[in-house]
């Protein structure tokens, strides 16, 4: 960064180093001051009783914070009457004079916090942070923002607070960092009025946000744009990619101020989010409905905590019943963060329990529960829930809903496989009546079609599997109509039609890969792997057809334990996986066999589709060490970025958190002993 603004400041006249307090804007002016031969520095507070007057080389204007209007004045004077003089002035915000240049300053990199609090901690006499676990210093750096101040103050505590006393306080920053209090506090003084209702109302949320969401948050507090536009301007939020951020540091103070109308607020907006999407996901729009509520789903989880914070136990169960009809946990894999979600909104529930709607609201959210974990291969747990929900509707003489319907029946689908809910999914279909449950009724249709294909009636089957891929056409649906391909794959497998089968989900296959559709993405391999095995011996090299088929069981196996599912639970998969295994070792053995697997095991999503789709690359590789010794996610994370997306960009593409990218990259460079971005992405290409 150093190198950046110096350049600049050959041919710009004015360079203002903007960011948040303590975020290290002097110390880069300082450094920079120190590498001129003509430098002069003036403080912030001394600006005006200053003479400026025949200046020339660079003059540095700091800490100008408390007085961006006169400085601005100034600064216009000095450059009107001294055309050779470059300044470079640290702020909160820009000064807004024609011709300035501004350069945000970010906090450190993992890696350079982790550096400076042990240079720091070591000088102040802790002697046992240099030879401290690396991961341990990397969570207290994460917890500290990269704020060369808080790090500096935290290494001033590292001398009477172990490490992990150390991070746990770090959860009341303020108290723990007296001084950083202060200059946070400074920022806020700093804002105006409305200003400061919105940075109180943006930190509710637990990530970034949309400024639709903010306004709905911060609503009564005024003009809520150009109170985000001044924030922006004052460095307490960033923009990219077309939401808001904010530093957790940053949050926490705002946060210490919310009231219990903005968190209410917050949950309403999250409420009416989660009511459109999973009213609206079917249909052309589908893939970027799911993106968006798994990209919201730590604020959702914090929505639904409020609700029951407060005791409004019933808007709780509808908002996590609404987060799987969307059916987003299952598009991005998150399925396990669900299922705890909705454990914990029935424990808190059933307690309160008063009248019949209330039972009927908890029992279909038992069921809901008890969907999810059948769609896991959870025997013991999905029972129990169905259960559940079935006999609170018996002990009030309720009648059973169609949610309560369609999970029963759909469990019995997924982990049986029997002809008995064949009639329950087409009552419940009919039950499942008007735009509201669009979506609810077709993904009945849908394992209405995978009951009768694992039934075996096989003069039905075909009919099934074109009628629902029909539906989904009709509706333009793209991830609706790859999973109706993949139930007419399964269709004929089941009729023997192999050409047709692996046709089908090829294509499926290759259209959740671009959609980041990655529980169907586990489950096509896994049927084609299937597929594979069947067509063994029927005139292509059983061999090579064999070691491939192998390879992806490997494949798919891993990425369903990522996901939490158990595939010796869901019976009729099962039993296919079993017979594919088989027919795999008569070919080529079971230590080839088992070799095989470990080699799909160990591959990235990448490598899995292009073996999956028959494109050219080496299955033995993949069956050794990864290279560099790099994890699976990590390479992962390598390709996206020799694509060259940036963290943010990498954490939607991967489904994982912004601060988990950073922790890879981190990882990854030390691994490579690769200093940066650039060169990780050189690497890349050259074992490419």
């Amino acid at each position: 960064m150093v190198h950046q603004i110096g350049a600049l400041l050959q041919h710009a006249p004015l360079v203002t180093l903007t960011g948040s307090g303590g975020v290290g804007k002097s110390r880069i002016a300082a450094h920079l001051g120190e590498l001129s031969d003509d430098c002069r520095v003036v403080d912030g507070g001394d600006l005006l009783a200053t003479d400026l007057t025949g200046r020339r080389g660079l003059l540095i204007l700091d800490n100008l914070d408390r007085v961006v209007g006169p400085a601005r004045a100034v600064v216009l004077a000095l450059l009107g009457a001294e055309p050779e003089l470059r300044i470079l002035a640290t702020s909160r915000e820009r000064l807004n004079v024609d011709g300035e240049h501004v350069v945000p300053v970010p906090p450190l990199s993992t890696s350079d916090s982790v550096r400076l609090f042990i240079e720091l901690a070591t000088a102040a006499g802790a002697t046992t942070a240099a030879a401290a676990d690396l991961g341990t210093l990397e969570r207290l750096s994460r917890n500290l923002d990269g704020l060369p101040l808080a790090v500096k103050l935290a290494a001033g505590r590292a001398r009477t607070l172990p490490l992990d006393q150390l991070i746990a306080r770090t959860a009341d920053r303020f108290t723990l960092l007296g001084e950083l209090d202060d200059t946070v506090g400074l920022s806020y003084e700093l804002c105006t009025g409305a200003e400061q209702a919105v940075w109180r109302a943006a930190s509710v949320f637990t990530g970034s946000f949309t400024l639709e969401a903010v306004e709905h948050v911060a609503a009564g507090t005024g003009d809520v744009l150009d109170a985000v536009d001044g924030l922006v301007n004052k460095s307490v939020l960033t923009m990219h990619d077309g939401r808001f951020h904010m530093l957790g540091t940053v949050r926490g103070y705002g946060a210490r101020r919310l009231a219990g109308e903005e968190r209410t607020r917050h949950r309403d907006y999250h409420r009416g989010l989660l009511d459109r999407a999973a009213t609206g996901w079917f249909g052309p729009d589908e893939v970027a409905v799911m993106t968006a509520v798994h990209r919201e789903l730590p604020d959702i989880t914090a929505a639904v905590g409020h609700s029951l914070a407060i005791g409004d136990h019933r808007d709780a169960r509808r908002m996590v019943r609404d987060l799987v009809r969307t059916r987003a946990p299952f598009f991005s894999g998150s399925l396990d963060a669900v299922a705890e979600l909705l454990r914990q909104v029935i424990d808190a529930s059933v307690p309160t329990i008063r009248d019949d709607e209330d039972a009927a609201d908890l029992a279909a959210t038992m069921a809901t529960a008890g969907w999810v974990a059948a769609t896991r291969g959870r025997h013991r747990t999905s029972g129990t829930l169905l259960a559940a929900a079935h006999a609170l509707l018996h002990d009030r003489d309720l009648p059973i809903s169609a949610p309560v319907l369609f999970a029963e029946a759909g469990a019995e689908v997924l982990l049986h496989g029997t002809r008995k809910p064949i009639g329950q999914l087409a009552a419940a279909r009919e039950l499942f009546a008007g735009p509201q449950v669009a979506g609810d009724r077709h993904m009945t249709t849908m394992m209405l079609t995978i009951a009768t294909v694992l039934a075996g009636e096989s003069e039905t089957v075909a009919e099934a599997g074109r009628e629902h891929l029909r539906q989904a056409e009709e509706a333009g649906a793209p991830w609706a109509v790859s999973w109706a391909r993949w139930a007419s794959a399964q269709a004929a497998l089941r009729d023997g039609r192999l050409d047709e089968a692996l046709a089908l989900v090829t294509r499926c296959l290759r259209e959740q890969h671009v959609m980041g559709d990655r529980w169907g993405r586990t489950w096509s391999l896994e049927a084609l792997a299937v597929i594979l095995a069947a067509r063994l011996g029927t005139g292509d090299d059983a061999t090579a057809g064999a070691h491939r088929a192998a390879w992806l069981l490997g494949a798919a196996r891993a990425r369903h334990q990522q996901q939490g599912v158990t595939v010796a639970g869901l019976g009729p998969f099962a039993r296919l996986r079993d017979r594919a295994h088989a027919r795999i070792v008569e070919v080529i053995g079971e230590d080839t066999t088992v070799r095989e697997y470990a080699g799909g095991a160990k591959s990235t999503d990448a490598d899995a589709v292009r073996v999956a789709l028959g494109e050219p690359v080496s299955r033995r590789a993949s069956a050794k060490a990864n290279p560099g010794g790099l994890t699976n996610r990590e390479l992962d994370v390598v390709t996206c970025i020799a694509e060259g997306m940036t963290n943010p960009q990498i954490a939607v593409q991967l489904h994982i958190a912004p601060r988990t990218v950073d922790t890879h990259v981190l990882a990854i460079g030390r691994k490579l002993g690769l200093p940066n971005r650039v060169a990780i992405a050189v690497w890349a290409v050259t074992r490419h």
